[in-house]
Order: structure tokens, then C-alpha cells, then sequence
């Protein structure tokens, strides 16, 4: 069985760890705040304190990190890449970042004898922990066939999108309209309880609505306990959305449907629900933004 090293235990790493342990595998942790590692200290996991020590004892790396920053602290600014040069590793970047940055870190990878695959998730923490995660996967295809059998385990389904940077241009463009829908809902229940309607009344008819979708589903509970425990964090929906308009502005394209989407889960980011759960730019719309 096949040594794994994981980079990142936060909220969704963690749970990735827990499963690849269940389910027998090998592993070592590292993450960068060492108190994330305290869960883990009774398994069979080994916890590493640099990404230097974890690399030289694995076969396969694995990272879940915040944003683009991160991943570039870890193998440029780190020089993570040097110390795996030549050994043929394959690197599983699960982050959501950049395109640019994810090319960038695959020709960095080749040109030191490894291998990158870049593979964003789809879902939160619920479907980390209960092993339904979709993965969007960009790279070599044989990579990709090679380690196939980790996405099993980690998730019920893995999408190989394309070359290079594929996986993380679909994880924009899922993420662009999750956050357009969760900011038009926003708006949509201000304007109903505006016009005398009951939250939870509206909240009943979305659920028989024809834009019901599985994150509605997910969300309709935190709104209607007005309760924003986070699956999916506000600031990194923020993030995401950032991305995807410097993507479209690399192609000369001014999104603006996304821009006001933006703008609104920056203010409510602002005012202190970054680490919300991103169904929280409700919150924050209809206790900022009414209309009355």
C-alpha cells in the first residue's frame, strides 16, 4: 500500500485524513498552525513538523490548503520542490486556487522529475467526513488512472476535466454560480420579508422551487436557524469568486453579474462573517440591506 503524506488538516483536511486512516493507509500530517495536528496525535498517523520531513517517507503527496499563497509557501518559498527533485512523486493539489498559479506549479513539478494533478473538491465538510466529495481533476491522464483509487475512497465520484489547470477552471466556474444563487437568495428573501412575507414561508416555497438544488438543500437549514456553522467558509467563497473575475479578466471579459455577487460577500466578509458558513451573505443582506 501506497505511503501518503498529507499537507493541510484544516476543516476539510482533517476529515480526508481521518478517512485515509480508516481505511488503512499509511500516512503522515503537516500543517503549518501545529495545534490542527493535536486530534491526530493517537493514531497511526505520523505527524511531521516541516513538509520536508513528511515528503522524504512518502510515495504520494497530498495538499488541502487555503488559496493561492499557500500552495506557493509550501513548494517555491519552501523549496519543496527541490527537496523532492528527481524522486517521482505524484502531488494531488485538493486547494482551490488559480489556474495561472496551478500551470505554473505543474511545470515547476515536471521540471523537477514529479508529477502534479491538480483536483478541487465539490462539497463541504458533510461530504469530506461521510467520503462524497467529487473531484475535479486536471493533468496527466495516466497520473490521474494511477492514483484513481484515492478519489474512490475519498469521494463517489472524480471528473478527470482535462490538461493542466482544468480541474481548478471548473471549480470556478461551479463556485461562480454558487455564489451568484446564495447572493440572488439573499436579495430574494429581503424583498419577500420587505413585502410582509414569512422567512420561513419563502424558505418552504424555494424547497418546491425550480432552482431547488443540493446547495440549497444544504443551506435552508442554517437560514432557517438563522445559525451559520461553517461548512464551506464565507471568505472562501469570497476567494473563489475573486478568482473566477481575474480569470475573466485575463480574457477581457467584465463579468457583472459576478461582480455584484462579489461585492456583497466582500462587505459581509467586512463586517465579521468570513468565518460563517458562506450561506451567511444572507444573514448580513437582510440585516444590513433592508429595504424598508
Amino acid at each position: 500500500m501506497i505511503k501518503i503524506g498529507l499537507i493541510g488538516v484544516g476543516a476539510m483536511g482533517s476529515r480526508i485524513a481521518t478517512r485515509l486512516i480508516d481505511h488503512g493507509y499509511e500516512l503522515r500530517l503537516h500543517n503549518r498552525s501545529t495545534f490542527k495536528l493535536h486530534e491526530f496525535k493517537d493514531t497511526i498517523a505520523v505527524l511531521s513538523a516541516s513538509p520536508q520531513e513528511l515528503v522524504g517517507e512518502v510515495d504520494l503527496i497530498i495538499t488541502m490548503l487555503s488559496d493561492d499563497s499557500a500552495v506557493k509557501s509550501v513548494f517555491t518559498s519552501g523549496k519543496l520542490f527541490k527537496d523532492i527533485n528527481g524522486k517521482g512523486k505524484t502531488i494531488i493539489d485538493m486547494s482551490t486556487i488559480s489556474p495561472h498559479t496551478t500551470k505554473e506549479m505543474s511545470q515547476l513539478a515536471s521540471a523537477s522529475g514529479n508529477a502534479w494533478l491538480d483536483a478541487p473538491v465539490l462539497g463541504s465538510t458533510p461530504a469530506a467526513q461521510s467520503g462524497d466529495l467529487v473531484f475535479l481533476v486536471g493533468g496527466s491522464k495516466d497520473k490521474y488512472e494511477n492514483v484513481k483509487k484515492i478519489f474512490r475512497i475519498l469521494g463517489r465520484k472524480s471528473i478527470y476535466m482535462g490538461e493542466s489547470g482544468s480541474g481548478q477552471a471548473a471549480k470556478l466556474v461551479h463556485n461562480s454560480i454558487c455564489g451568484v444563487l446564495l447572493s440572488s437568495m439573499a436579495e430574494a428573501i429581503t424583498l419577500g420579508e420587505n413585502l410582509n412575507l414569512d422567512k420561513l414561508k419563502l424558505l418552504e416555497l424555494f424547497k418546491e422551487s425550480a432552482f431547488f438544488s443540493p446547495i440549497v438543500q444544504a443551506k435552508l437549514p442554517l437560514i432557517e436557524k438563522d445559525s451559520y456553522e461553517p461548512m464551506f467558509k464565507l471568505e472562501l467563497m469570497e476567494k473563489d469568486i475573486k478568482l473566477a473575475i481575474e480569470a475573466y479578466k485575463k480574457l477581457g471579459v467584465s463579468p457583472n453579474v459576478l461582480k455584484s455577487s462579489s461585492v456583497m460577500f466582500t462587505e459581509a466578509n467586512s463586517e465579521g462573517l468570513g468565518n460563517s458558513d458562506c450561506s451567511a451573505v444572507i444573514k448580513y443582506f437582510l440585516e444590513k440591506k433592508v429595504l424598508k
